[in-house]
């Protein structure tokens, strides 16, 4: 099976500023990680004042499930910095 592209797309917790600050680099080494699953891109979403709001990702995987999966061990995830996330897969086009 041909590997996919998927867009991973958090938004933080109000209230996870801290958690974000504590786990910021066990994240960036986790999602760095030769694994499952490949980060292509990523960066974090920017608020209007340039402040942190979230993450977006990038990745390529087999499925899914597999993105799911990783998701779960992602230091960011594990420590409740995100309230809502969504993993879209992605037709990557223009700019390849």
């Amino acid at each position: 099976m041909e590997k996919q592209y998927f867009i991973v797309r958090a938004l933080d917790a109000s209230d996870s500023a801290e958690a974000r600050s504590r786990l910021v680099d066990a994240h960036r080494a986790y999602i760095r990680k030769e694994g499952p699953v490949t980060m292509v891109h990523g960066g974090p979403l920017l608020g209007g004042e340039g402040d942190t709001i979230g993450t977006c990702l990038i990745v390529i995987a087999d499925g899914k499930t597999d993105v799911e999966k990783w998701l779960s061990h992602c230091p960011f995830v594990a420590g409740g910095v995100f309230q809502n996330l969504t993993v879209e897969r992605w037709g990557w086009t223009y700019g390849r």
